[in-house]
């Protein structure tokens, strides 16, 4: 690497003592590898360690979608909304066992039903889309990254022989910038938090990769025209995957432009507030007519919830945030800890100590853009932790930064420091990618989960129109689950011995859906007139009906 682009690679004000000099017999040992391309420069070590990462990364949550059937969750409502657009035909209005349903997203539905059309309908189809978006996210956050700490590697601190672009300058993978932005990549997939949810369908995936996608257009504003297209299609996409949610995307990077004076351009740019605009009337033609089908208010319909929460607080909205952000926190640990010491630095440093600690307006940006996201979102609790994705871009990006100032020594080079806890983090991917593959599935399946099964037995023994009996097992996400792998629907649970056998008086031929513990139940209750015949069991769930009339003298 030549002294020019040393400088450009660890500015003075961070690595005053320069860059030393490679010995001469040094470079002549290292010739030797000039058969391995990607050993012989940075460039090539640069692609080749981005390479094993983004490798590593891909097998690991691909393999995530092994784990078995859906589970009784949101999973698995979503993945049926998904299958009957492909049966139905409807992607606009959505369906649910058959009924239009207008307070779901579309974006993961679309995706699920483009992939069970390519693969067929199961759980790898349905799960496949979210996986990509997952890792799609890590490459978007690794040049959100890159771009945001362009602030390390000005042009009035390059040497006079390069070129002063910051196309040079974000290029090369000796720069600093390019080892933080790889960090916030590996930052955030190797974050608790992200892992749990990547290979799974969940409300706030979408959310969080357009999220990403927003905050790569903001980064690159206001001179990139890229900016523009990135900034436009992810306002459309943070609607279509989370309705009123993308305002707080939007109102987030006005606020933030308002705290980084590079930014602050932003506020009197025509072109930016064109390509909002936009975005939201593209993301408007399902938003709005959809929000009047449903027939609910502003503050009932969940397309609306996180607006209608700022309006409309709920009575315990202080403790439901701090509940919220508490389980973040430790849900995102340990990069929790420098993104905390990050903020600490932006509220209470200024003048001399903000520039010892290396602190720039882009931070203070990227904290006032997550925490706009965040606050309106964690009013409502932490029932659903996937809901906070979209916060974990942002603070990926600051834990990086965070620390890389922390690797910062004086007379050292911060960018190769910078590197070598890449390449040590991207060695502990690989190794546990190895050990994913090396695994039997059967091992890793160590939940028996039988509703494939169960679910294919209900739907040979019903007629296709017949709807299942349910006993007290929860009637949405089991109903998905019936669907999804039966095709047949589940009736609301009755909750007692005596709707279940008033149901099989009026059709003897009825089979419910139950646990064995409930069949017990329904055998050991004294008003249930009916024999009970176990037509289908897989682990606790049961299929049964009724054999015949218990004899009044039976016992």
């Amino acid at each position: 690497m030549s002294r020019a682009w040393a400088d450009a690679a660890c500015p003075a004000f961070l690595c005053p003592g320069g860059v030393p000099s490679v010995p001469a017999e040094r470079t002549k040992r290292g010739q030797g590898l000039a058969e391995l391309p990607f050993f012989t420069s940075e460039e090539g070590r640069g692609h080749f360690l981005a390479l094993l990462f983004f490798l590593s990364v891909s097998v690991i949550t691909v393999w995530g979608t092994w784990q078995g059937t859906l589970p009784a969750s949101d999973e698995a409502v979503i993945a049926e909304t998904g299958r009957e657009i492909v049966t139905t035909g409807a992607a606009v209005t959505m369906h649910f066992d058959g009924e239009p349903v207008h307070d779901t997203p579309p974006l993961g539905p679309w995706l699920i039903a483009i992939f069970c059309r390519l693969f067929g309908t199961n759980e790898f189809a349905a799960r496949f889309a979210f996986v990509a978006m997952s890792v799609v996210a890590l490459f978007i956050l690794y040049h959100a990254g890159r771009v945001a700490s362009q602030d390390w590697c000005l042009p009035g601190e390059i040497s006079a022989s390069v070129p002063e672009t910051e196309t040079e300058c974000r290029t090369h993978w000796g720069t600093l910038a390019t080892a933080t932005g790889l960090l916030s990549a590996v930052v955030l997939g190797s974050s608790p938090l992200y892992g749990k949810y990547a290979p799974h369908i969940t409300r706030g995936l979408p959310f969080a990769f357009c999220a990403a996608v927003a905050l790569l257009g903001w980064l690159y504003l206001p001179s990139g025209r890229i900016g523009l297209v990135l900034w436009e299609a992810a306002v459309a996409g943070c609607v279509l995957s989370a309705g009123a949610g993308a305002f707080l995307v939007i109102a987030g990077a006005f606020l933030a432009a308002l705290a980084d004076g590079k930014r602050r351009v932003l506020l009197r740019s025509g072109g930016f507030y064109l390509a909002t605009l936009v975005g939201v009337v593209v993301g408007g033609l399902w938003l709005l007519p959809e929000t009047a089908r449903s027939g609910q208010g502003f503050f009932v319909n969940a397309l609306w919830m996180p607006l209608a929460r700022i309006a409309r607080p709920p009575a315990a909205a202080v403790p439901l945030a701090f509940d919220a952000f508490r389980n973040v926190w430790f849900r995102t640990l340990p990069w929790s800890i420098p993104a905390t010491v990050a903020f600490v630095k932006v509220v209470f440093f200024r003048g001399q100590r903000r520039r010892e600690g290396l602190v720039d307006d882009v931070d203070g940006a990227l904290f006032i853009f997550a925490a706009v996201v965040f606050i309106p979102l964690s009013l409502g609790g932490a029932a659903r932790l996937d809901t906070f994705l979209p916060v974990l871009p942002f603070v990926s990006i600051i834990s990086a930064r965070e620390i890389a100032r922390w690797l910062h020594r004086p007379g050292a080079d911060l960018a190769r420091r910078v590197w070598t806890l890449n390449h040590v983090m991207t060695a502990l991917f690989c190794l546990f990618m190895l050990l994913v593959v090396a695994t039997p599935i059967i091992v890793r399946r160590t939940v028996n989960d039988p509703i494939k099964d169960v679910a294919k037995m209900a739907a040979r023994l019903t007629p296709e129109t017949e709807r299942i009996g349910n006993y007290d097992q929860p009637y949405r996400v089991q109903c998905a689950r019936m669907l999804f792998y039966g095709g047949r629907s589940l009736e609301n649970p009755r909750g007692s011995a005596a709707e279940v056998a008033a149901a099989l008086t009026d059709n003897p031929r009825m089979i419910f859906l139950s646990s064995a513990r409930g069949v017990a139940s329904l055998r050991a209750a004294e008003d249930f007139p009916f024999e009970i015949k176990v037509l289908y069991g897989a682990g606790n769930l049961v299929l049964f009906g009724a054999r015949e009339p218990r004899s009044p003298q039976a016992p």
